[in-house]
């Protein structure tokens, strides 16, 4: 594994889980695009989650960023290009708990 992949990984693992994603503080979303109210339905389908692997989607999205290719993607096809779904879709059927 690349060693950038391996890295993000680490960050990832060492942010915090569900509710405690980066931007979730006190219960509300502080990102600055995304703000609102800060539930597990909410940040488990959000694309800018920042927290701790949560199952294999966020894996693939971890490497996704790593690697460039969520920037080609989302150049390509435009925000909403379903990364979002996949990635609730996988980490709930392949959790890492």
């Amino acid at each position: 594994m690349d060693n950038r992949v391996q890295g993000h990984l680490r960050t990832a693992v060492g942010l915090g889980m569900g509710l405690n994603c980066f931007w979730a503080k006190d219960g509300t979303c502080r990102h600055p695009r995304l703000a609102g109210e800060a539930t597990e339905e909410r940040c488990g389908a959000c694309v800018e989650y920042r927290g701790p692997l949560r199952g294999f989607g966020d894996a693939v999205a971890a490497v996704t960023k790593a690697t460039g290719i969520d920037a080609i993607v989302k150049a390509t096809v435009g925000d909403d290009c379903g990364c979002a779904k996949r990635r609730e879709t996988l980490n709930q059927k392949f959790p890492l708990k």
